[in-house]
């Protein structure tokens, strides 16, 4: 996906109240001019800058003169129209209040690891107390927070409009969300389009954990009826067009519906040398071998093949380190968890987990990285490859799923995702090796948001 969003940036009360009361003129005075209707949901209150939430926000940017931005209200069970999506803002580690919550952060993590990575034992804490810990961390602890806008539920209702087009960027954050789609789709003349990303949780239901996402394959099915009912989907690969013609084909839908596939858009690449050399230096540690992985440290990322590689690559004498962006996601993989408690001190040293990072950070990321892996069983299309790949820098990924697609356009390597001998020596090969030149978008990939909007048919 493109690396084109804003900063998070730290602004007074005052400024953004100023920001909040100019949105919401604008919003009332041109309301009736904007035929795109973006569901902002789920990215309202979620601090991600990478995956499906960062690409409702870039595309949110880019096309902010032309859309109207509305949230399900589920206190009232109704849209309602929000002026802009709120900023993120990143929270001090300076002072003493800064100093406390990384501490409490640091406690909340080791006293809740122990349930979060054991199944038997997070059963036994009751899901509202998991959910109250959860929602405290998020709203005091965690290092990147969403600035939400005030008043949020004396916003004015959604009224939907004939001439209008409802667009679903994202998934649904609940089931009677789900509902309030499903409703506005039936009971009213307004044109509707899905952008699906993927239906993992139905087609490849034992890679998620039932403890850490109850009831989401409850919530997927659901969300497949109100895909069912758009009036035009469109898929991210064709791949994931042909997981949703595997349902569609036992349907008997009243009516034809437009199926289409639209990547997201290239990437836009900026250098950084000054900070990847500083990147290279405190993170990785100057080391020939520089391992990059973005994604959750859940089953279907399949991190455990990437660090028995990892084992095996130290283990031959070569100089490596491995970094892995896992993001705030509370779902790990206890086969993983295990591997790394198991590994020789040394080995684990050498091995970096970080949490949320910025988008700059992450651009300087894959800028010192000299290999980026992709060892995911299942993905509906892989930003990171196209991120990467767009850097200018060598990537490997597994066998699967919509990853042999991109391998189709891109110059990208291809392992089996489970042998870790096989994934060692390509990581090490492909460390050595560099891109011949520049990689320019295939025309498989919109070239900006621009192209990316049109592809939808918007």
């Amino acid at each position: 996906m493109g690396i084109v969003g804003k900063q998070p940036i730290d602004s007074s009360d005052e400024d953004r109240l100023t920001d909040e009361s100019k949105a919401l003129g604008g919003a009332n005075e041109s309301t009736e001019s904007r035929k795109i209707v973006v569901d902002v949901t789920a990215v309202s209150g979620q601090a991600f800058f990478s995956g499906v939430q960062r690409i409702v926000r870039e595309f949110c940017e880019a096309n902010s003169r032309k859309i109207l931005l509305v949230r399900w209200d589920a206190k009232y069970g109704l849209f309602r129209v929000v002026p802009k999506l709120a900023r993120l803002r990143y929270r001090t580690e300076k002072g003493f209040f800064g100093r406390l919550r990384v501490w409490l952060k640091n406690a909340y993590k080791n006293f809740s690891k122990d349930y979060r990575y054991n199944g038997p034992k997070s059963a036994l804490v009751p899901m509202w107390i998991r959910f109250i810990a959860r929602k405290f961390y998020d709203s005091f602890l965690s290092d990147v927070t969403v600035e939400g806008i005030s008043g949020f539920h004396k916003n004015p209702q959604w009224q939907p409009a004939p001439w209008q087009t409802f667009l679903l960027l994202d998934i649904p954050t609940s089931i009677p969300h789900t509902e309030g789609i499903i409703e506005l789709i039936e009971s009213h003349e307004v044109r509707t389009i899905t952008y699906l990303h993927d239906l993992f949780p139905l087609t490849h239901k034992e890679l998620f954990n039932k403890g850490v996402y109850p009831g989401l394959r409850a919530k997927h099915l659901r969300y497949l009826d109100a895909i069912t009912g758009s009036d035009k989907v469109v898929c991210n690969s064709n791949y994931t067009r042909s997981q949703y013609e595997r349902f569609t084909a036992i349907f008997d839908r009243p009516f034809s519906q437009e199926i289409s596939v639209v990547y997201p858009p290239w990437p836009k690449s900026h250098d950084h040398l000054e900070q990847s050399a500083q990147v290279i230096k405190e993170i990785f540690q100057f080391s020939v071998i520089r391992i990059l992985a973005v994604g959750a440290m859940d089953k279907r990322k399949n991190f455990l093949v990437l660090v028995q590689a990892f084992d095996q690559l130290v283990s031959q004498g070569l100089d490596a380190r491995l970094v892995l962006v896992a993001g705030s996601t509370g779902q790990r993989d206890p086969e993983l968890m295990a591997t790394l408690s198991s590994m020789q001190t040394g080995t684990r040293e050498r091995i970096q987990i970080l949490p949320q990072v910025s988008e700059s950070s992450l651009l300087d990321l894959y800028s010192a990285a000299s290999v980026v892996a992709v060892p995911s069983l299942a993905e509906g299309f892989g930003l990171p490859v196209v991120e990467a790949i767009a850097k200018g820098k060598p990537v490997v990924v597994s066998s699967s799923t919509a990853l042999t697609e991109l391998a189709a356009v891109l110059p990208i390597e291809v392992v089996d995702p489970k042998i870790a001998s096989d994934w060692a020596t390509a990581l090490a090969k492909a460390s050595n090796s560099r891109l011949s030149g520049p990689i320019y978008p295939p025309k498989e990939f919109p070239v900006d948001w621009a192209d990316f909007t049109s592809r939808l048919g918007l």
